[in-house]
């Protein structure tokens, strides 16, 4: 069967996105995929500069050869290497299902986050994936390279054809138990970006993405719908997965669980259904800072 456009999600036009990405984190550590240098000056790998021995540094780190060449004595300062995982959380509940323009709001959610994935494995770091189901979350850990968007987009393009095929969920699955989830399973340090119309957030969000933001950098990329904007007051039909047809009303755009992300300090970017996803001019991806 031929994919719908802008219902259907497929591995390759994921995969044709990698030319959307930019590469703003700079260039990754040849050393070990997955790793790149830090900002704390530490016993790492990289050498950041040579300076003059001063009393109270560590002498096993002066260089010979620059002390030889200058006459006194030279001390190597290095970058630590720092390793660099991110993981794409992308939100195929039920309540995602839907769009009134252009694309379904999972498949915004799905490209939005192909588009970082990509950045992310070009400047050297692993990427891993967390897609959220109304039947329980699904998880794939991270992983390098080019490889790794290659599992990524496949990955997405089966669960979506199965979210598809999901019946109307009994009890759907919150935000917040998704996040705690998330919270147990990444590594600190891990870049956390969650892609998702913040649907049936769950009475404990702030908790759980507190705990999250204590072991991970976090940004909400905010997927909405042109309907959203301005929903009109009254129920409308819409048919589930299924074919039953079905009354309800849409929500409202950027409910307050994004002002949330804002009060804990992360980011959130917006993403339109009726728009290409691009993220901002001077990049948005930001590495993890070392804990010091």
């Amino acid at each position: 069967m031929a994919a719908r456009q802008g219902i259907d999600l497929t591995a390759e036009a994921l995969i044709a996105l990698r030319g959307a990405s930019a590469s703003p984190l700079g260039a990754p550590n040849p050393g070990r995929s997955g790793a790149r240098s830090g900002r704390r000056r530490g016993p790492g790998f990289d050498i950041h500069d040579l300076r003059p021995f001063v009393s109270g540094d560590d002498p096993r780190h002066i260089d010979p050869g620059a002390s030889a060449r200058s006459g006194r004595l030279q001390l190597r300062t290095f970058l630590e290497e720092v390793d660099h995982s991110a993981l794409l959380i992308a939100d195929f509940r039920a309540s995602m299902l839907w769009g009134s323009r252009a694309r379904l709001r999972s498949v915004a959610a799905a490209e939005a986050l192909a588009v970082v994935g990509w950045q992310v494995v070009g400047a050297g770091g692993a990427v891993g994936l967390m897609i959220l189901r109304d039947g329980g979350p699904e998880f794939h850990p991270p992983r390098a390279r080019d490889a790794a968007m290659l599992r990524v987009a496949a990955a997405l393009d089966a669960a979506h054809r199965a979210a598809l095929n999901d019946a109307p969920p009994q009890e759907p699955l919150t935000l917040d138990r998704a996040m705690h989830g998330a919270a147990r399973l990444i590594r600190p340090g891990t870049t956390v970006i969650l892609a998702t119309g913040l649907d049936d957030p769950g009475r404990g969000l702030e908790p759980a993405l507190g705990r999250l933001a204590r072991r991970a950098d976090l940004m909400l990329l905010a997927v909405t719908d042109p309907l959203q904007a301005d929903p009109p007051a009254l129920d409308l039909p819409f048919a589930d997965p299924g074919g039953r047809v079905l009354w309800g009303r849409l929500p409202a755009a950027r409910p307050g669980g994004a002002d949330l992300f804002d009060r804990i300090g992360a980011q959130v970017v917006d993403v339109r259904t009726d728009q290409p996803f691009h993220l901002p001019k001077g990049g948005t991806m930001r590495a993890p800072e070392p804990a010091r």
